[in-house]
């Protein structure tokens, strides 16, 4: 078994590890004979690379793709304000989110009813539909924090 517990600056050739992006964002995972464990708090990236391995491999992560709900404003709801309602309201719900150009994705990780709930409430003209898509770190990816609000 191959462990490594820091990121490589390799910019080689590398085999390519797919993973999940649950086991990226708690910054361990554990396939074939590989073994991540990062330092508490840190997250594999897509891209990431780690090794060498005993002999001599490195190994690119990507992060596996996954059912998504697309959600697309349309119509009358197609303006800046609509955006940013519908990002407010996703936020006080602390969800996960890649905004990417005019759409929004969120992980099936809720029940798709309360996803479904949650659209119809927030009173925008929206298009949505379940894709496969790699929900990665980095820019437009938000991950909900837990934390109490005060009232």
């Amino acid at each position: 078994m191959e462990k490594f517990e820091s990121k490589s600056e390799f910019s080689g050739d590398a085999e390519v590890l797919k993973i999940n992006r649950s086991d990226a964002s708690k910054g361990r995972v554990r396939e074939g004979d590989i073994a991540i464990d990062l330092p508490r708090g840190e997250e594999i990236k897509h891209g990431d690379v780690f090794g060498p391995s005993s002999d001599g491999k490195y190994y690119r992560i990507e992060i596996n793709p996954e059912d998504v709900l697309k959600i697309s404003l349309i119509g009358d709801s197609k303006d800046l304000g609509s955006a940013l309602r519908l990002g407010y309201m996703m936020g006080g719900r602390h969800m996960e989110v890649l905004i990417d150009g005019d759409e929004a994705y969120i992980p099936l990780d809720l029940p798709r009813t309360k996803l479904e709930h949650f659209i119809e409430h927030t009173g925008l003209n929206v298009e949505t539909q379940i894709i496969q898509k790699s929900i990665t770190s980095g820019s437009g990816y938000f991950r909900g924090e837990e934390h109490e609000h005060s009232h």
